[in-house]
């Protein structure tokens, strides 16, 4: 499970550093501007990250490893949940955090949540680091 876990930690922060730095990164320095640090806390994402994937395994890998189409769809359930606790609380929060800026941020959550799910088994059950089996 440890390794699993690892390999999420890894395929996870990988897309998402992509679509952070590179996708769509004007996007989020046209919404987010002021708000953005000069100098990002990584301890602080790497954090996230090593927590999130735990439950991504915990609540949607493990429950729903039988059928890739409900693995998907709690993982982008799953993801909607923890991006919408993010978002909605900004939104009540900061003054300048659009709601295009909360609802592009909960539609990437969930949609790269549920690639995740399927993507991260299946990764795992090829390289031969999973006892997860899909029927």
């Amino acid at each position: 499970m440890f390794l699993v876990w690892l390999l999420g930690v890894v395929l996870y922060t990988s897309v998402d550093a992509l679509w952070l730095a590179v996708i769509a990164k004007g996007f989020m320095v046209r919404e987010l501007g002021p708000l953005l640090s000069d100098s990002p806390r990584y301890w602080a994402a790497g954090l996230f990250y090593l927590i999130h994937i735990a439950g991504l395994l915990v609540f949607v890998i493990q429950p729903y490893q039988s059928s890739m189409k409900l693995l998907f769809m709690y993982g982008a359930f799953f993801g909607f949940l923890v991006y919408a606790g993010f978002d909605f609380t900004c939104l009540a929060v900061f003054k300048n955090f659009s709601v295009q800026m909360a609802a592009v941020d909960l539609l990437w959550g969930s949609i790269l949540n549920g690639v995740m799910a399927v993507l991260i088994l299946k990764t795992a059950q090829v390289v031969g680091i999973s006892h997860f089996h899909m029927s």
